[in-house]
């Protein structure tokens, strides 16, 4: 997907489901996270990931 604005929970779960993963409230927490930072267009470090835990 090259445009962010296409984005839609529905293709996150029909992609999810076509490389056979469940995603958990945990994984949509990350990835809402994730989409935040992308459009404030802020840099992911791996140490804020570990702050999520």
């Amino acid at each position: 997907m090259t445009n962010f604005n296409q984005w839609t929970i529905e293709i996150g779960e029909i992609i999810a489901q076509e490389h056979n993963i469940q995603l958990t409230n945990t994984h949509w927490d990350i990835i809402s996270w994730i989409q935040e930072l992308y459009k404030r267009k802020k840099r992911l470090l791996l140490k804020q990931l570990q702050k999520l835990k």
